[in-house]
């Protein structure tokens, strides 16, 4: 049974998040022989302030290029 954890940063519609589970069923079935109905997906959302790189948060970086 393929289990599968996606992270991802907030703001994606519903219909993006189904999308995902749709495409990545299939390439698991493709490629692995899965039967889709064993295929776990787990999506897990953070927002851009939970995740940091070099000490500063990803808002931060965000905020300071669209300035």
């Amino acid at each position: 049974m393929p289990l599968v954890e996606i992270t991802l940063f907030e703001g994606r519609s519903d219909d993006e998040k189904r999308q995902v589970y749709i495409e990545v069923t299939h390439a698991l079935v493709r490629s692995l022989g899965s039967d889709p109905g064993n295929v776990r997906i787990f999506l897990r959302e953070i927002s851009k302030m939970d995740t940091a790189s070099k000490g500063e948060a990803f808002a931060d970086k965000i905020a300071k290029t669209s300035a």
